[in-house]
């Protein structure tokens, strides 16, 4: 295959220290042409072993003819200066150990077969010798069970995950099947799928512009952890994804970090799919399900129209949307259906499901934003639960005040402990709801109701419920339990310095 001349230019990396330490606290954290990959089940290879894998996935019918080949396409700056085929990666938890026999088409003419073990920084390496753009094909030299598990730019910073190598890469315009990460027993289910499938195998590739879609992962039930974690984090030139971009659509159960910081830091990501979405038939996530999912995507100018969390979701762990939309400051709307699952009641052990949905939409919104109309936090929310609204609606400066009050999101849900500034002042009913959902106060209610700060049922929260709530958080006034709970103001029992300063905010 000739090459293409090329005047693309390797971008700056002043971001890639920022992006190593988002993957460090992993837990805390113009469009593309669409791609048409024609008839080209020709490409894959014919020899015996292909056949019997082949064979031996019949059961998932037209899936299984699906080509297995990987395509990269780079662009070299220079003349005389060489690429490596990255294989450190992340499969299974690991950078080491993983065997590759690939037939290799370097896209100038020559061609090799190679074979290895996957490392830290390990490649395969071929020197262009003038600059310009290339097409690279691998495609299996055997068996086509997990073929491609080496593969991957991982997070090493020599090597193939060098940031020079990595910036020569600027397309992937390919299928990703489950042949390329599993072997028969896992696709069929009889063996517990692997981890890390495709998790950081495109992690800070800064001029990425085409990327790779999941195909044939049609009935396929059940990942393990990390299935897609930082795939493209900090790809900050992919600006859009092909028509054809989906998750596997199959799914009930996933592990932990299944679509953590999935497009973290791709700053140009403008527009997704029409069809794309979050497999709808989950009923149980590990942790960091979708956590920081778009994080500073900050051109995100919208979400397809179906685009929901699953709604069936019954189970979690911590982290479950945490800073999903964290600085995508460009939204302009929800989905008319996007909600939190609403039967969810189990939030798992940690902290009792610490940072649910904290920061989920923070920084988050463009001058016509607006939460949609059904958006509201599920009443079956444990008490307890640490953080789990923490800054959920503090939303972009730019915002406007919304439509729905704050009290219309909240809902039934009980107030969970430290959940000061879950909203911020978007929202125009702020003195009217409970001080630790984001308000500066509340409407007084009746006499005794919790929060209130009104004792004696006058209405009005005055120096004299000062003075009592000060006199009761040293021992030096007796209260009869409606007076606590008109006073405990953080809801947590008992009365405390905490309790004055906010009963005191409620007199200005």
């Amino acid at each position: 295959m000739k090459y293409l001349s090329s005047t693309r230019k390797s971008k700056p990396y002043r971001w890639l220290a920022i992006v190593a330490s988002l993957l460090m606290a992993w837990p805390l954290l113009g469009t593309v042409p669409t791609q048409s990959f024609g008839d080209n089940t020709s490409n894959i290879r014919n020899d015996n072993a292909n056949e019997t894998s082949l064979a031996n996935t019949s059961d998932r019918g037209g899936d299984a003819l699906l080509e297995q080949r990987m395509l990269l396409s780079i662009s070299v700056p220079e003349d005389d200066t060489a690429f490596q085929i990255p294989t450190c990666g992340y499969l299974n938890g690991s950078t080491d150990g993983k065997s590759y026999n690939w037939a290799i088409e370097w896209g100038d003419g020559s061609t090799e077969e190679s074979t290895g073990q996957s490392s830290f920084d390990g490649g395969i390496g071929h020197t262009y010798q003038e600059a310009g753009e290339y097409e690279i094909v691998i495609t299996p030299n055997g068996t086509i069970e997990a073929w491609l598990g080496a593969f991957g730019f991982g997070i090493a910073s020599s090597g193939s995950a060098a940031a020079a190598n990595k910036a020569m890469l600027i397309g992937a315009p390919c299928l990703l099947t489950p042949e390329m990460t599993r072997n028969t027993e896992q696709i069929n289910g009889t063996q517990k799928a692997p981890s890390h499938e495709w998790s950081v195998a495109f992690f800070t590739c800064p001029n990425l512009v085409e990327a790779p879609s999941f195909a044939g992962w049609e009935g396929i039930d059940t990942v393990n952890n990390d299935f897609a974690a930082n795939m493209f984090t900090g790809c900050t030139s992919l600006a859009a994804l092909p028509e054809d971009f989906n998750l596997p659509p199959d799914l009930t159960e996933v592990a932990d970090n299944f679509a953590n910081s999935m497009f973290s830091l791709c700053s140009q990501l403008s527009i997704l799919p029409s069809g794309f979405n979050l497999p709808q038939g989950i009923t149980s996530t590990g942790m960091y399900f979708a956590n920081g999912m778009f994080y500073a995507c900050s051109e995100l100018a919208s979400l397809p129209e179906a685009f929901n969390l699953p709604q069936g979701v019954v189970a979690t762990s911590y982290g479950f949307a945490g800073s999903m939309f964290y600085n995508c400051e460009s939204l302009d709307a929800m989905p008319g259906e996007f909600n939190l699952p609403q039967g969810i009641n189990d939030l798992g052990s940690f902290i009792a499901g610490s940072s649910f949905a904290s920061y989920m939409f923070y920084g988050a919104g463009s001058g016509s934003f607006q939460i949609n109309d059904v958006f509201v936090f599920p009443a079956n929310i444990p008490a307890d639960s640490n953080n789990a609204f923490y800054q959920t609606f503090q939303l972009s400066p730019t915002a406007p005040i919304q439509n729905r009050t704050a009290e219309s999101i909240i809902g039934d849900c009980p107030v969970p402990i430290n959940q000061r500034q879950t909203f911020n002042t978007r929202f125009w009913d702020l003195d009217y709801i409970p001080v630790n959902w984001g308000g500066r106060g509340i409407k007084p209610p009746d006499v005794g109701a919790p929060g209130s700060g009104d004792i004696n049922g006058d209405g009005l929260v005055t120096m004299d419920e000062v003075v009592i709530t000060l006199r009761a958080s040293i021992s030096e006034y007796d209260l009869t339990p409606e007076q606590l709970a008109a006073i405990d103001m953080d809801f947590d029992g008992q009365i405390s310095m905490a309790d004055v300063i906010l009963v005191l905010r409620k007199t200005i």
